[in-house]
């Protein structure tokens, strides 16, 4: 499957500053950079799995809520591009996009991306690491 996944994600590299995908709990599974050629750093990866896993559910709860149908996409526009989280199945596709320049066709090749993810039988790559220094926030072991 990984090496599908990176095919998949390869195939995005014309179209994409950067793109990684997560586990909807918010972990990593994969990521790519076609500026670099390699995967994103491991504890930006990590900043953004659990980020767009948190705006995933937000946004899913809020269409449940406004009664608007099932979550597609949500889109983030920035000074310097544009930032797509996408549904794909057991997963999300966060994409970077330096310009504006072909969105719309980038846009149909992330979604037709995000239905071949949607294909995989995906895990992530890390488990949840304990930390022995303290974290921005308190969660309580419960066993």
């Amino acid at each position: 499957m990984e090496k599908e996944l990176g095919l998949i994600l390869k195939r995005l590299s014309k179209r994409i500053q950067s793109v990684v995908v997560v586990d909807k709990t918010g972990l990593p599974i994969m990521s790519f950079s076609p500026e670099a050629r390699k995967p994103i750093d491991r504890e930006m990866e990590m900043m953004i799995a659990g980020i767009a896993a948190a705006v995933l559910t937000l946004s899913e709860k809020t269409s449940t809520v406004l009664d608007q149908g099932a979550f597609k996409q949500v889109m983030i526009e920035n000074e310097r591009g544009s930032t797509i989280i996408l549904d794909a199945g057991n997963a999300i596709i966060i994409a970077v996009l330096a310009t504006k320049l072909g969105f719309n066709t980038t846009l149909i090749s992330l979604k037709h991306a995000a239905k071949e993810i949607a294909t995989l039988k995906l895990s992530s790559t890390a488990a949840p690491a304990k930390s022995a220094e303290p974290a921005d926030i308190f969660v309580p072991e419960i066993d």
